[in-house]
Protein backbone atom coordinates (compact mmCIF):
# COMPACT_ATOMS: atom_id res chain seq x y z
CA UNK A 1 0.00 0.00 0.00
CA UNK A 2 1.15 3.54 -0.67
CA UNK A 3 1.58 6.15 2.00
CA UNK A 4 -1.78 7.62 1.17
CA UNK A 5 -3.62 4.36 1.69
CA UNK A 6 -5.76 3.90 4.79
CA UNK A 7 -6.03 0.17 4.28
CA UNK A 8 -3.66 -2.28 5.90
CA UNK A 9 -2.10 -5.20 4.13
CA UNK A 10 -4.78 -7.54 5.37
CA UNK A 11 -7.48 -5.64 3.52
CA UNK A 12 -9.09 -4.21 6.64
CA UNK A 13 -10.06 -0.67 7.49
CA UNK A 14 -7.65 0.02 10.30
CA UNK A 15 -5.31 2.46 12.00
CA UNK A 16 -4.07 5.08 9.58
CA UNK A 17 -0.33 5.48 9.16
CA UNK A 18 0.83 7.94 8.09
CA UNK A 19 -1.90 10.53 8.53
CA UNK A 20 -4.32 10.73 5.59
CA UNK A 21 -4.93 13.94 3.64
CA UNK A 22 -6.98 16.67 5.27
CA UNK A 23 -9.96 17.97 3.28
CA UNK A 24 -11.79 21.24 3.78
CA UNK A 25 -15.54 21.18 4.23
CA UNK A 26 -15.90 22.42 0.66
CA UNK A 27 -13.74 19.59 -0.64
CA UNK A 28 -15.76 17.08 1.36
CA UNK A 29 -18.98 18.43 -0.12
CA UNK A 30 -17.59 18.29 -3.66
CA UNK A 31 -16.30 14.75 -3.11
CA UNK A 32 -19.71 13.66 -1.87
CA UNK A 33 -21.36 15.05 -4.99
CA UNK A 34 -18.94 12.96 -7.05
CA UNK A 35 -19.64 9.86 -4.98
CA UNK A 36 -23.41 10.34 -5.22
CA UNK A 37 -23.28 10.61 -8.99
CA UNK A 38 -24.75 14.12 -8.84
CA UNK A 39 -21.72 15.96 -10.21
CA UNK A 40 -21.84 14.04 -13.47
CA UNK A 41 -24.70 11.54 -13.83
CA UNK A 42 -23.71 8.20 -15.24
CA UNK A 43 -25.22 5.88 -17.82
CA UNK A 44 -27.08 3.85 -15.23
CA UNK A 45 -30.44 2.16 -15.16
CA UNK A 46 -32.80 3.35 -12.40
CA UNK A 47 -32.26 0.19 -10.37
CA UNK A 48 -28.49 0.56 -10.67
CA UNK A 49 -28.78 4.01 -9.11
CA UNK A 50 -30.76 2.58 -6.20
CA UNK A 51 -28.34 -0.32 -5.82
CA UNK A 52 -25.20 1.81 -5.80
CA UNK A 53 -26.63 4.10 -3.11
CA UNK A 54 -27.77 1.11 -1.06
CA UNK A 55 -31.32 2.47 -0.81
CA UNK A 56 -33.08 5.74 -1.61
CA UNK A 57 -35.19 7.49 1.00
CA UNK A 58 -38.70 7.60 -0.40
CA UNK A 59 -41.41 8.77 1.97
CA UNK A 60 -41.90 11.49 -0.66
CA UNK A 61 -42.24 9.29 -3.75
CA UNK A 62 -42.11 12.02 -6.44
CA UNK A 63 -39.02 13.45 -4.78
CA UNK A 64 -37.39 10.02 -4.67
CA UNK A 65 -38.01 9.59 -8.40
CA UNK A 66 -36.31 12.93 -8.99
CA UNK A 67 -33.37 11.82 -6.82
CA UNK A 68 -32.97 8.76 -9.03
CA UNK A 69 -33.28 10.79 -12.23
CA UNK A 70 -30.72 13.38 -11.16
CA UNK A 71 -28.10 10.64 -10.90
CA UNK A 72 -28.72 9.33 -14.44
CA UNK A 73 -27.74 10.78 -17.78
CA UNK A 74 -31.14 9.62 -19.08
CA UNK A 75 -33.08 11.34 -16.30
CA UNK A 76 -36.51 9.82 -15.75
CA UNK A 77 -36.43 7.58 -18.84
CA UNK A 78 -37.19 4.00 -17.91
CA UNK A 79 -38.08 4.74 -14.30
CA UNK A 80 -41.67 3.51 -14.59
CA UNK A 81 -40.50 0.33 -16.29
CA UNK A 82 -38.09 -0.36 -13.43
CA UNK A 83 -41.04 -0.39 -11.02
CA UNK A 84 -43.29 -2.32 -13.38
CA UNK A 85 -40.58 -4.98 -13.83
CA UNK A 86 -40.04 -5.33 -10.06
CA UNK A 87 -36.45 -4.13 -10.36
CA UNK A 88 -37.28 -1.44 -7.80
CA UNK A 89 -39.75 -1.78 -4.94
CA UNK A 90 -40.60 0.40 -1.98
CA UNK A 91 -40.93 -0.73 1.61
CA UNK A 92 -39.89 0.09 5.18
CA UNK A 93 -36.44 -1.53 5.39
CA UNK A 94 -34.91 0.67 8.09
CA UNK A 95 -35.49 3.57 10.46
CA UNK A 96 -39.24 3.16 10.03
CA UNK A 97 -38.94 5.09 6.78
CA UNK A 98 -39.99 4.15 3.28
CA UNK A 99 -37.06 3.54 0.94
CA UNK A 100 -36.60 2.36 -2.62
CA UNK A 101 -34.60 -0.89 -2.66
CA UNK A 102 -33.59 -3.28 -5.43
CA UNK A 103 -36.32 -5.87 -5.90
CA UNK A 104 -33.92 -8.80 -5.75
CA UNK A 105 -32.68 -7.63 -2.33
CA UNK A 106 -36.01 -7.00 -0.63
CA UNK A 107 -36.00 -10.21 1.38
CA UNK A 108 -32.41 -9.63 2.49
CA UNK A 109 -33.21 -6.15 3.77
CA UNK A 110 -36.23 -7.36 5.69
CA UNK A 111 -34.58 -10.50 7.07
CA UNK A 112 -31.84 -8.44 8.70
CA UNK A 113 -33.54 -5.15 9.53
CA UNK A 114 -37.19 -6.13 9.90
CA UNK A 115 -36.74 -7.56 13.42
CA UNK A 116 -35.08 -4.32 14.53
CA UNK A 117 -38.02 -2.25 13.35
CA UNK A 118 -40.46 -4.69 14.92
CA UNK A 119 -38.64 -4.39 18.23
CA UNK A 120 -38.71 -0.59 18.08
CA UNK A 121 -42.49 -0.61 17.56
CA UNK A 122 -43.33 -3.42 19.98
CA UNK A 123 -45.08 -1.23 22.54
CA UNK A 124 -47.32 0.44 19.99
CA UNK A 125 -48.08 -2.90 18.33
CA UNK A 126 -49.23 -4.26 21.68
CA UNK A 127 -51.42 -1.20 22.27
CA UNK A 128 -53.12 -1.71 18.91
CA UNK A 129 -53.45 -5.48 19.20
CA UNK A 130 -51.52 -6.06 15.98
CA UNK A 131 -50.64 -9.66 16.90
CA UNK A 132 -54.30 -10.64 17.14
CA UNK A 133 -55.22 -8.83 13.94
CA UNK A 134 -52.24 -9.78 11.80
CA UNK A 135 -53.37 -13.12 10.34
CA UNK A 136 -56.91 -11.92 9.51
CA UNK A 137 -55.36 -8.79 7.98
CA UNK A 138 -52.99 -10.90 5.89
CA UNK A 139 -55.84 -13.07 4.64
CA UNK A 140 -57.98 -10.04 3.77
CA UNK A 141 -55.08 -8.28 2.03
CA UNK A 142 -54.12 -11.27 -0.10
CA UNK A 143 -57.75 -11.78 -0.98
CA UNK A 144 -58.00 -8.18 -2.17
CA UNK A 145 -54.84 -8.68 -4.26
CA UNK A 146 -55.79 -11.95 -5.93
CA UNK A 147 -56.78 -10.15 -9.13
CA UNK A 148 -53.68 -7.99 -9.33
CA UNK A 149 -51.98 -4.95 -7.75
CA UNK A 150 -54.30 -2.61 -5.88
CA UNK A 151 -54.14 0.85 -4.33
CA UNK A 152 -53.63 0.71 -0.59
CA UNK A 153 -57.11 2.10 -0.04
CA UNK A 154 -58.49 -1.18 -1.38
CA UNK A 155 -56.69 -3.05 1.39
CA UNK A 156 -57.93 -0.58 3.96
CA UNK A 157 -61.47 -1.25 2.77
CA UNK A 158 -60.90 -5.00 3.02
CA UNK A 159 -59.71 -4.61 6.59
CA UNK A 160 -62.70 -2.44 7.39
CA UNK A 161 -65.04 -5.08 5.95
CA UNK A 162 -63.30 -7.71 8.08
CA UNK A 163 -63.89 -5.66 11.23
CA UNK A 164 -60.19 -5.13 11.87
CA UNK A 165 -60.13 -1.34 12.11
CA UNK A 166 -61.77 1.22 14.35
CA UNK A 167 -58.67 2.49 16.18
CA UNK A 168 -56.52 5.31 14.77
CA UNK A 169 -53.18 4.01 13.56
CA UNK A 170 -54.29 0.49 12.72
CA UNK A 171 -54.15 0.86 8.95
CA UNK A 172 -50.59 2.11 9.08
CA UNK A 173 -49.34 -0.51 11.54
CA UNK A 174 -51.07 -3.39 9.78
CA UNK A 175 -49.53 -2.28 6.49
CA UNK A 176 -46.13 -1.91 8.15
CA UNK A 177 -46.32 -5.35 9.77
CA UNK A 178 -47.21 -7.04 6.49
CA UNK A 179 -44.31 -5.28 4.78
CA UNK A 180 -41.83 -6.23 7.49
CA UNK A 181 -42.66 -9.93 7.21
CA UNK A 182 -42.39 -9.74 3.39
CA UNK A 183 -46.06 -10.41 2.72
CA UNK A 184 -46.57 -7.11 0.87
CA UNK A 185 -44.56 -4.38 -0.79
CA UNK A 186 -45.25 -1.35 -2.97
CA UNK A 187 -44.73 -2.26 -6.61
CA UNK A 188 -45.81 -0.57 -9.87
CA UNK A 189 -46.45 3.15 -10.07
CA UNK A 190 -49.99 4.42 -10.37
CA UNK A 191 -51.05 6.03 -13.63
CA UNK A 192 -50.08 9.53 -12.51
CA UNK A 193 -46.81 8.33 -10.99
CA UNK A 194 -47.60 9.84 -7.61
CA UNK A 195 -48.12 6.64 -5.67
CA UNK A 196 -47.63 2.90 -5.98
CA UNK A 197 -49.88 -0.12 -5.98
CA UNK A 198 -49.61 -2.79 -3.31
CA UNK A 199 -48.49 -6.24 -4.43
CA UNK A 200 -47.98 -9.63 -2.74
CA UNK A 201 -44.26 -10.31 -2.48
CA UNK A 202 -44.52 -14.02 -3.31
CA UNK A 203 -46.11 -13.27 -6.68
CA UNK A 204 -44.31 -10.03 -7.45
CA UNK A 205 -40.86 -11.26 -6.41
CA UNK A 206 -40.95 -15.07 -6.58
CA UNK A 207 -38.03 -16.71 -4.72
CA UNK A 208 -35.24 -17.33 -7.19
CA UNK A 209 -37.00 -15.29 -9.85
CA UNK A 210 -34.90 -12.18 -9.37
CA UNK A 211 -31.24 -12.83 -10.04
CA UNK A 212 -28.98 -10.68 -7.85
CA UNK A 213 -26.71 -8.39 -9.82
CA UNK A 214 -23.05 -9.32 -9.26
CA UNK A 215 -21.06 -6.65 -7.48
CA UNK A 216 -18.75 -6.02 -10.40
CA UNK A 217 -21.49 -5.53 -12.99
CA UNK A 218 -23.11 -2.47 -11.47
CA UNK A 219 -20.35 -0.04 -12.30
CA UNK A 220 -21.15 3.61 -12.78
CA UNK A 221 -18.86 5.83 -14.78
CA UNK A 222 -18.11 8.98 -12.86
CA UNK A 223 -16.20 12.10 -13.81
CA UNK A 224 -13.98 11.30 -16.77
CA UNK A 225 -15.45 7.82 -16.72
CA UNK A 226 -13.31 6.77 -13.77
CA UNK A 227 -15.57 6.42 -10.74
CA UNK A 228 -17.28 3.04 -10.51
CA UNK A 229 -20.36 2.30 -8.50
CA UNK A 230 -19.96 1.20 -4.89
CA UNK A 231 -20.69 -2.36 -5.99
CA UNK A 232 -17.46 -2.63 -7.96
CA UNK A 233 -14.38 -4.17 -6.40
CA UNK A 234 -13.43 -6.52 -3.62
CA UNK A 235 -15.06 -6.63 -0.24
CA UNK A 236 -12.36 -8.43 1.70
CA UNK A 237 -12.63 -11.69 3.57
CA UNK A 238 -16.26 -11.38 4.63
CA UNK A 239 -17.43 -11.10 1.07
CA UNK A 240 -20.76 -9.41 0.44
CA UNK A 241 -22.44 -12.51 -0.83
CA UNK A 242 -25.78 -13.06 -2.45
CA UNK A 243 -28.61 -11.04 -0.94
CA UNK A 244 -30.22 -14.23 0.27
CA UNK A 245 -27.37 -14.83 2.71
CA UNK A 246 -28.58 -12.63 5.49
CA UNK A 247 -28.50 -13.92 9.03
CA UNK A 248 -30.07 -12.07 11.90
CA UNK A 249 -29.10 -9.22 14.18
CA UNK A 250 -30.00 -8.38 17.73
CA UNK A 251 -32.49 -5.60 18.18
CA UNK A 252 -30.92 -4.47 21.42
CA UNK A 253 -29.21 -1.41 19.96
CA UNK A 254 -30.34 0.54 16.92
CA UNK A 255 -27.88 2.70 15.09
CA UNK A 256 -26.51 5.90 16.46
CA UNK A 257 -28.97 8.44 17.59
CA UNK A 258 -31.35 6.62 19.91
CA UNK A 259 -34.30 4.34 19.40
CA UNK A 260 -35.76 4.63 15.95
CA UNK A 261 -39.42 5.09 15.24
CA UNK A 262 -41.25 2.90 12.79
CA UNK A 263 -43.62 5.66 11.93
CA UNK A 264 -43.99 6.14 8.24
CA UNK A 265 -46.45 7.29 5.63
CA UNK A 266 -49.91 8.17 6.72
CA UNK A 267 -52.52 5.46 6.74
CA UNK A 268 -54.17 6.55 3.53
CA UNK A 269 -50.88 7.08 1.77
CA UNK A 270 -51.34 10.61 0.50
CA UNK A 271 -48.55 12.07 2.55
CA UNK A 272 -44.96 11.02 3.04
CA UNK A 273 -43.68 9.52 6.24
CA UNK A 274 -42.01 10.41 9.47
CA UNK A 275 -38.66 9.84 11.01
CA UNK A 276 -37.40 10.30 14.52
CA UNK A 277 -35.97 13.64 15.47
CA UNK A 278 -32.44 13.98 16.69
CA UNK A 279 -31.63 13.60 20.31
CA UNK A 280 -33.84 10.91 21.71
CA UNK A 281 -36.37 8.15 21.42
CA UNK A 282 -39.26 8.88 19.11
CA UNK A 283 -42.75 7.53 19.25
CA UNK A 284 -43.72 4.59 17.12
CA UNK A 285 -47.29 5.76 16.94
CA UNK A 286 -46.86 7.45 13.60
CA UNK A 287 -49.30 9.73 11.80
CA UNK A 288 -52.99 9.55 12.40
CA UNK A 289 -55.19 7.06 10.60
CA UNK A 290 -56.77 9.74 8.47
CA UNK A 291 -53.55 10.31 6.61
CA UNK A 292 -52.96 14.01 7.11
CA UNK A 293 -49.47 13.77 8.56
CA UNK A 294 -46.64 15.28 6.52
CA UNK A 295 -43.31 13.75 5.75
CA UNK A 296 -40.85 13.89 8.59
CA UNK A 297 -37.28 13.09 9.35
CA UNK A 298 -35.10 13.58 12.31
CA UNK A 299 -34.24 17.18 13.14
CA UNK A 300 -31.96 19.28 10.99
CA UNK A 301 -28.91 17.66 12.46
CA UNK A 302 -26.41 20.26 11.39
CA UNK A 303 -23.95 19.07 14.03
CA UNK A 304 -25.39 15.93 15.59
CA UNK A 305 -23.01 13.30 14.31
CA UNK A 306 -22.87 9.80 15.68
CA UNK A 307 -19.16 9.87 15.07
CA UNK A 308 -16.58 11.82 16.95
CA UNK A 309 -13.40 11.70 18.98
CA UNK A 310 -12.86 9.00 21.54
CA UNK A 311 -12.39 9.66 25.23
CA UNK A 312 -8.76 10.58 24.65
CA UNK A 313 -9.66 13.09 21.97
CA UNK A 314 -8.52 10.94 19.07
CA UNK A 315 -10.77 10.51 16.06
CA UNK A 316 -12.44 7.14 15.84
CA UNK A 317 -11.56 4.85 12.95
CA UNK A 318 -12.88 1.74 11.35
CA UNK A 319 -10.52 -0.36 13.45
CA UNK A 320 -12.36 -3.06 15.34
CA UNK A 321 -12.46 -2.19 19.07
CA UNK A 322 -12.66 -4.70 21.88
CA UNK A 323 -16.07 -6.31 22.14
CA UNK A 324 -16.91 -5.81 18.48
CA UNK A 325 -18.43 -8.88 16.78
CA UNK A 326 -16.04 -10.81 14.61
CA UNK A 327 -16.46 -10.20 10.90
CA UNK A 328 -17.63 -13.79 10.50
CA UNK A 329 -20.61 -12.98 12.74
CA UNK A 330 -21.81 -10.14 10.51
CA UNK A 331 -24.32 -11.11 7.81
CA UNK A 332 -22.58 -10.76 4.43
CA UNK A 333 -25.37 -8.55 3.17
CA UNK A 334 -24.57 -6.04 5.93
CA UNK A 335 -20.99 -5.85 4.66
CA UNK A 336 -22.45 -5.14 1.23
CA UNK A 337 -24.66 -2.32 2.52
CA UNK A 338 -21.92 -0.71 4.59
CA UNK A 339 -19.57 -0.86 1.63
CA UNK A 340 -22.10 0.71 -0.70
CA UNK A 341 -22.83 3.43 1.83
CA UNK A 342 -19.18 4.38 2.41
CA UNK A 343 -18.39 4.41 -1.30
CA UNK A 344 -21.52 6.25 -2.45
CA UNK A 345 -21.77 8.72 0.45
CA UNK A 346 -18.13 9.29 1.36
CA UNK A 347 -16.16 10.99 2.66
CA UNK A 348 -18.14 9.92 5.71
CA UNK A 349 -17.59 8.46 9.17
CA UNK A 350 -18.20 4.75 9.67
CA UNK A 351 -20.66 5.58 12.44
CA UNK A 352 -22.85 7.38 9.94
CA UNK A 353 -23.45 4.05 8.22
CA UNK A 354 -24.82 2.74 11.53
CA UNK A 355 -27.21 5.67 11.75
CA UNK A 356 -28.23 5.29 8.11
CA UNK A 357 -29.07 1.60 8.40
CA UNK A 358 -30.23 1.76 12.05
CA UNK A 359 -27.78 -1.00 12.90
CA UNK A 360 -25.68 -1.42 16.04
CA UNK A 361 -22.43 0.49 15.74
CA UNK A 362 -20.40 -2.58 16.69
CA UNK A 363 -21.95 -4.54 13.82
CA UNK A 364 -21.17 -1.79 11.33
CA UNK A 365 -17.60 -1.44 12.58
CA UNK A 366 -17.11 -5.18 12.14
CA UNK A 367 -18.50 -4.95 8.61
CA UNK A 368 -16.27 -1.98 7.80
CA UNK A 369 -13.22 -3.86 9.06
CA UNK A 370 -13.27 -6.19 6.04
CA UNK A 371 -13.87 -3.56 3.36
CA UNK A 372 -10.64 -2.99 1.47
CA UNK A 373 -11.62 -0.51 -1.23
CA UNK A 374 -12.16 2.65 0.79
CA UNK A 375 -9.48 5.10 1.87
CA UNK A 376 -9.25 7.52 4.76
CA UNK A 377 -9.21 11.29 4.88
CA UNK A 378 -9.57 13.69 7.76
CA UNK A 379 -11.68 16.79 8.05
CA UNK A 380 -10.41 20.04 9.53
CA UNK A 381 -11.61 18.91 12.96
CA UNK A 382 -9.42 15.83 12.82
CA UNK A 383 -12.24 13.33 12.34
CA UNK A 384 -11.53 10.29 10.22
CA UNK A 385 -13.75 9.82 7.17
CA UNK A 386 -13.82 7.13 4.46
CA UNK A 387 -14.48 7.29 0.74
CA UNK A 388 -13.87 5.48 -2.53
CA UNK A 389 -10.27 6.01 -3.69
CA UNK A 390 -11.53 6.87 -7.17
CA UNK A 391 -13.49 9.79 -5.72
CA UNK A 392 -10.44 11.14 -3.95
CA UNK A 393 -8.31 10.74 -7.08
CA UNK A 394 -10.90 12.45 -9.30
CA UNK A 395 -11.51 15.39 -6.97
CA UNK A 396 -8.71 17.73 -8.19
CA UNK A 397 -9.84 17.51 -11.80
CA UNK A 398 -13.56 17.61 -11.07
CA UNK A 399 -13.89 20.72 -8.93
CA UNK A 400 -15.59 22.77 -11.64
CA UNK A 401 -18.15 20.09 -12.48
CA UNK A 402 -18.89 19.36 -8.85
CA UNK A 403 -19.24 23.07 -8.02
CA UNK A 404 -22.20 23.67 -10.32
CA UNK A 405 -25.59 24.64 -8.94
CA UNK A 406 -28.02 21.79 -8.29
CA UNK A 407 -31.64 21.76 -7.19
CA UNK A 408 -32.36 18.72 -5.04
CA UNK A 409 -35.78 17.40 -4.04
CA UNK A 410 -36.78 17.09 -0.39
CA UNK A 411 -35.25 14.12 1.45
CA UNK A 412 -32.46 13.62 -1.09
CA UNK A 413 -29.67 11.33 0.11
CA UNK A 414 -27.13 14.17 -0.19
CA UNK A 415 -28.93 15.75 2.76
CA UNK A 416 -30.76 12.92 4.54
CA UNK A 417 -28.00 10.37 4.10
CA UNK A 418 -26.09 11.94 7.00
CA UNK A 419 -26.82 12.67 10.63
CA UNK A 420 -24.01 15.22 10.75
CA UNK A 421 -24.52 17.72 7.93
CA UNK A 422 -22.02 20.29 9.18
CA UNK A 423 -19.60 19.56 6.33
CA UNK A 424 -22.13 20.85 3.77
CA UNK A 425 -24.53 22.98 5.81
CA UNK A 426 -23.76 25.84 8.18
CA UNK A 427 -25.30 25.04 11.58
CA UNK A 428 -26.92 28.48 11.59
CA UNK A 429 -28.94 27.45 8.53
CA UNK A 430 -29.87 23.94 9.66
CA UNK A 431 -33.39 24.86 10.70
CA UNK A 432 -34.08 26.56 7.39
CA UNK A 433 -34.05 23.26 5.52
CA UNK A 434 -36.46 21.78 8.08
CA UNK A 435 -38.48 24.71 9.48
CA UNK A 436 -39.50 24.22 13.09
CA UNK A 437 -37.38 21.11 13.36
CA UNK A 438 -40.46 19.04 12.56
CA UNK A 439 -38.71 16.66 10.18
CA UNK A 440 -40.38 17.98 7.03
CA UNK A 441 -37.38 18.72 4.83
CA UNK A 442 -37.55 21.28 2.05
CA UNK A 443 -36.00 21.02 -1.42
CA UNK A 444 -32.47 22.40 -1.31
CA UNK A 445 -30.13 24.46 -3.48
CA UNK A 446 -26.56 23.14 -3.63
CA UNK A 447 -23.75 25.36 -4.91
CA UNK A 448 -20.03 24.78 -4.63
CA UNK A 449 -20.60 21.59 -2.68
CA UNK A 450 -22.58 23.40 0.03
CA UNK A 451 -26.29 23.66 0.77
CA UNK A 452 -26.88 27.29 -0.13
CA UNK A 453 -30.64 27.67 0.20
CA UNK A 454 -34.05 26.17 -0.40
CA UNK A 455 -36.39 26.41 -3.35
CA UNK A 456 -39.93 25.78 -4.45
CA UNK A 457 -42.00 26.01 -7.59
CA UNK A 458 -45.14 28.00 -8.29
CA UNK A 459 -47.44 27.14 -11.15
CA UNK A 460 -48.73 30.04 -13.21
CA UNK A 461 -50.74 30.18 -16.38
CA UNK A 462 -47.70 31.61 -18.12
CA UNK A 463 -45.37 28.86 -16.92
CA UNK A 464 -43.77 27.49 -13.81
CA UNK A 465 -41.85 29.90 -11.62
CA UNK A 466 -38.77 29.06 -9.58
CA UNK A 467 -38.77 30.57 -6.10
CA UNK A 468 -35.37 30.70 -4.45
CA UNK A 469 -34.71 31.29 -0.77
CA UNK A 470 -30.93 31.54 -0.52
CA UNK A 471 -29.16 31.61 2.83
CA UNK A 472 -27.15 34.60 1.67
CA UNK A 473 -26.55 36.49 -1.53
CA UNK A 474 -26.47 34.41 -4.70
CA UNK A 475 -24.47 35.87 -7.54
CA UNK A 476 -26.17 36.57 -10.84
CA UNK A 477 -24.17 33.72 -12.34
CA UNK A 478 -25.46 31.25 -9.79
CA UNK A 479 -28.99 32.54 -10.13
CA UNK A 480 -28.89 31.84 -13.86
CA UNK A 481 -27.37 28.42 -13.13
CA UNK A 482 -30.29 27.68 -10.80
CA UNK A 483 -32.69 28.54 -13.62
CA UNK A 484 -30.93 26.09 -15.90
CA UNK A 485 -31.00 23.41 -13.22
CA UNK A 486 -34.72 24.05 -12.79
CA UNK A 487 -35.29 23.41 -16.46
CA UNK A 488 -33.37 20.13 -16.35
CA UNK A 489 -35.26 18.56 -13.45
CA UNK A 490 -36.80 15.15 -14.23
CA UNK A 491 -40.20 13.78 -13.22
CA UNK A 492 -42.98 16.31 -12.54
CA UNK A 493 -44.26 16.16 -8.96
CA UNK A 494 -47.77 16.82 -7.66
CA UNK A 495 -48.83 20.21 -6.38
CA UNK A 496 -49.62 21.08 -2.81
CA UNK A 497 -52.88 22.78 -2.00
CA UNK A 498 -51.17 26.18 -1.90
CA UNK A 499 -50.03 25.99 -5.50
CA UNK A 500 -46.40 25.24 -4.66
CA UNK A 501 -44.82 21.94 -5.50
CA UNK A 502 -43.55 19.84 -2.64
CA UNK A 503 -41.21 17.97 -4.92
CA UNK A 504 -38.84 18.97 -7.59
CA UNK A 505 -39.65 18.57 -11.27
CA UNK A 506 -41.37 20.65 -13.88
CA UNK A 507 -43.67 19.56 -16.64
CA UNK A 508 -42.22 19.07 -20.08
CA UNK A 509 -42.44 22.23 -22.10
CA UNK A 510 -43.21 24.55 -19.22
CA UNK A 511 -41.65 27.98 -19.15
CA UNK A 512 -39.05 28.64 -16.49
CA UNK A 513 -39.29 32.04 -14.89
CA UNK A 514 -36.94 33.40 -12.26
CA UNK A 515 -38.05 35.03 -9.06
CA UNK A 516 -36.24 35.97 -5.89
CA UNK A 517 -37.87 35.02 -2.64
CA UNK A 518 -36.03 36.01 0.49
CA UNK A 519 -32.57 37.61 0.64
CA UNK A 520 -31.34 39.41 -2.46
CA UNK A 521 -30.06 37.33 -5.32
CA UNK A 522 -27.84 39.90 -6.87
Amino acid sequence: MTAGDAVDAGGAVGPVEPDPPVLTDREIGLARLLAHGLAEPGELSPDEVVRRLGAVQAQDLPGALVSVGLRRSDGSAGVREAFDDARIVRTWPMRGTLHLVPGEELRAWLAVLGPLTEASTAARRRELGIAERLEPAREAALGALQHGPQPRERLHAAWEEAGLLGVPGLTYHLMLALHLDATLCFGPLTGDGRDQLVVPVEQWLPPGGNTPVPEETAGAPGPAGTIPAPDQGAVGTASAGEPGATGTLSAEKPGAGGTNSAAGPDAVGTGPGREPRAGGTSSAAGPDAVGTGPARERGAGGTSSAAGPDAAGRSTTGAVPAGTPAAAEVPPVVVRWVRRYLRSHGPVAVEEAARWAALPRATVRAAAAVIDDVVAVRDRRGRLLWCAPEVLAALPGSTRRASRVLLLPPFDEFVLGYGDRAHVLAPAHARRIVPGGNGVFRPTVVAGGRIAGTWSRRRRATGDELLLEPFGTLSETRRRAAQRAFGRLPVPPPLRHDGHSDGAGIDQGSTVRGSSHGPPLG
